[in-house]
């Protein structure tokens, strides 16, 4: 074979080795900068799902507490109610001079009762924004859990350890430096015909 098919074939050889050690060179980076995001995920997605977690839990806390003091008032509204009741009919004992004033002011003390009533109902009502809440933020922690769960599956996909990318040619040990020499030989060889 003449040398200038040779210089051409080990020309070619060179562009395609160059072209896969930038490849290469490029993946690493790619799988460098992989590990920085999977160990930042890993740190930082868990401390998000303890933080919804324990948002969920305060505002079920409070919506609990804030409901049982409603039914409280609730129930002390209607005591009141029932308690105009009588004073109206105790009015019938005064009186006819004082019945129609107090008549009227037991009238007026149940009507602000009953707007607080209707009121603190409304309150009551309004509270059904925390089941909907709490319900978005379990799928928003559902969520965060699958990304976590596929992000764990990427880093031990990758070989990353505890935050780590396991050197893969340090645990191949002699067996990496052994096929380096290979290489390095088969690349003086085909310098050595190009020469010739």
């Amino acid at each position: 074979m003449p040398d200038n098919n040779w210089n051409n074939i080990l020309g070619k050889i060179r562009n395609e080795l160059s072209d896969l050690a930038k490849y290469v060179d490029n993946a690493k980076k790619g799988i460098e900068n992989l590990e920085s995001t999977v160990k930042v995920s890993t740190e930082k997605f868990p401390e998000a799902t303890k933080h919804l977690s324990a948002v969920t839990g305060d505002l079920e806390s409070a919506a609990n507490n804030i409901i049982s003091i409603l039914e409280g008032l609730l129930e002390e509204k209607e005591r009141a109610h029932k308690l105009f009741g009588k004073l109206a009919a105790y009015a019938d004992h005064l009186p006819a001079a004082s019945r129609a004033g107090f008549i009227a002011l037991a009238s007026d003390l149940d009507s602000i009762n009953s707007k607080s009533k209707a009121n603190l109902m409304d309150i009551f009502s309004s509270l059904s924004f925390h089941d909907l809440s709490g319900q978005k933020l379990k799928k928003v922690m559902s969520a965060i859990a699958d990304v976590e769960k596929k992000v764990a599956e990427l880093a031990k996909t990758f070989g990353f350890v505890e935050g780590q990318a396991v050197n893969k040619e340090t645990a191949k040990g002699k067996d990496a430096a052994s096929n380096q020499d290979t290489v390095d030989m088969i690349l003086k060889q085909m310098r050595g015909k190009s020469t010739t």
